[in-house]
């Protein structure tokens, strides 16, 4: 059997699952921008690969392979994860660098407390439970898991509720929204193999070790904290205000007062992304709602 999985930054823990527990398998995962790189330069080891599949994993209905792969290739879509219950203040604000060196995830109250003219110190007194209140972050706990498991089971049949409850008695499995700890990927690619039908070629105890012994590649990325306040709310222990860069760029931690300072030299570099960061904000009035007490 052929297989090829094809997704965003969990393409390298489902290949290394496809790999441990279907051994006797051609498996091999690629990320999704290098797949469409590979097929507009007509790669031509990539499309024959592709071509030859039995088993596509993953994003499979995403281009360039939705209409590439054959008919007759059985599909296990596993959609994207991403769950901000433990991290409701975050934003991607596209063409501005993230404080964490990497990407473009940033803190709302930060952003709009330096568009509406605060201080760092000003934004600081914002992080605070009665305003989190306010913006909805605690209600995100139990909203953002009700919206993640009916689009896993409306979009690809995954019933993930009892994982949910899993994940979340062993604390906080996000290291930033949309970059869960391994357990969430193992079992939502082992849920997708088993809905297709491939359970009766897994061995249970290779399951078991594969799972007990999964490598946190995005561990080694930026993390974003879980606020003590949301933690708390949560029931769990470990919040905090710890945020790090990524290993490889030298994994510096930094607290909420380095975060803000980090954020306002970014924006003040930023002034002509202003409009832009408004709109990705969602307008003034929401700007105005996350940066005022």
């Amino acid at each position: 059997m052929r297989a090829l999985v094809m997704s965003n930054c969990s393409y390298p823990a489902y290949t290394a699952y496809m790999q441990k527990i279907f051994p006797s398998w051609d498996v091999r995962g690629v990320f999704l921008p290098q797949a469409a790189t590979w097929v507009a330069e007509k790669h031509p080891a990539f499309l024959e690969f592709v071509d030859q599949i039995d088993v596509f994993i993953g994003m499979t209905g995403e281009e360039p392979l939705n209409s590439l792969v054959k008919p007759g290739v059985q599909r296990v879509l596993l959609p994207y994860f991403v769950y901000q219950g433990y991290h409701p203040d975050t934003i991607w604000l596209h063409g501005v660098p993230s404080p964490l060196q990497n990407g473009v995830l940033h803190s709302p109250i930060a952003a709009s407390a330096f568009l509406l003219g605060k201080s760092t110190a000003e934004a600081r007194a914002l992080f605070n439970p009665a305003h989190f209140e306010r913006l909805g972050y605690f209600d995100k706990l139990a909203a953002d898991r009700a919206r993640v498991i009916a689009m896993f089971a409306e979009t690809a049949g995954l019933e993930i509720g009892d994982l949910f409850a899993e994940w979340s008695q062993q604390g906080n499995f996000m290291h930033t929204p949309n970059h869960p700890k391994p357990p969430v990927f193992f079992d939502i690619i082992h849920a997708g193999m088993l809905r297709a039908g491939f359970g009766d070629q897994m061995d249970m105890d290779l399951m078991r070790q594969t799972r007990a012994a999964l490598d946190d590649d995005l561990g080694r990325g930026v993390l974003w904290p879980m606020y003590p306040d949301l933690a708390a709310r949560a029931g769990l222990a470990q919040g905090n205000y710890d945020w790090r860069t990524p290993e490889p760029a030298g994994g510096i931690r930094f607290g909420l007062d380095d975060m803000l300072a980090r954020s306002w030299e970014i924006y003040s570099k930023h002034s002509a992304r202003r409009g832009h960061m408004i709109a990705l904000l969602g307008g003034m009035e929401k700007v105005t709602a996350y940066g005022e007490m």
